[in-house]
């Protein structure tokens, strides 16, 4: 009887720390990094040879005056600035590999000739995320709860329960020296 009452606490207290640590406290180490590999896009060029698009911040709103470099060749750098939308701008751009910087982004693009992009080329530009990385669907802790509310409710009740069950169980008990 001794034993089960205290394996029962063992396992209570076991549940109210697991309970009470941070999401991936027991998760396994994380497996090395790589570094990120520069993004390659294809898009379609304009009329005359344009090619555009856009700079964002990782919470996706505009950076506006952010320099554009365009490497068209051995050498050769165009330079543009963002407009108040975040939009950038290159006239007389031939088809071709080319390599987009901005904002801290290298980006790969293949340009292609009007007409003989593949179907997955953007036409509309290329999208830069500065610094590299977009936020999307990141969301503060405490509206886990607001979606959650049932399983958040259990987890509570289960942590008022157990303790209580505990303690109770220990009042019925027979002692254990008579």
């Amino acid at each position: 009887m001794r034993s089960s009452a205290f394996a029962a606490k063992g396992v209570a207290i076991l549940a109210c720390l697991g309970l009470l640590s941070p999401e991936g406290a027991w998760a396994a180490p994380a497996a090395a990094v790589s570094p990120p590999a520069v993004e390659t896009a294809d898009a379609e060029l304009g009329p005359r040879g344009t090619f555009g698009g856009a700079v964002v911040d990782p919470q996706g709103l505009a950076v506006p005056g952010a320099r554009v470099m365009l490497v068209v060749g051995p050498g050769r750098v165009v330079n543009a600035k963002t407009n108040r939308d975040g939009q950038f701008a290159f006239i007389g751009v031939q088809p071709g590999t080319h390599v987009v910087a901005a904002a801290g982004t290298v980006k790969t693009c293949r340009l292609w000739a009007p007409g003989t992009a593949p179907p997955a080329a953007r036409t509309g530009g290329v999208l830069i995320v500065a610094n590299g990385a977009a936020v999307r669907g990141q969301r503060e802790w405490y509206t886990w709860i607001a979606d959650h509310y049932i399983l958040f409710g259990c987890g509570v009740a289960a942590a008022i329960a157990v303790p209580c069950a505990v303690v109770d169980s220990n009042r019925h008990s027979a002692p254990a020296s008579p």
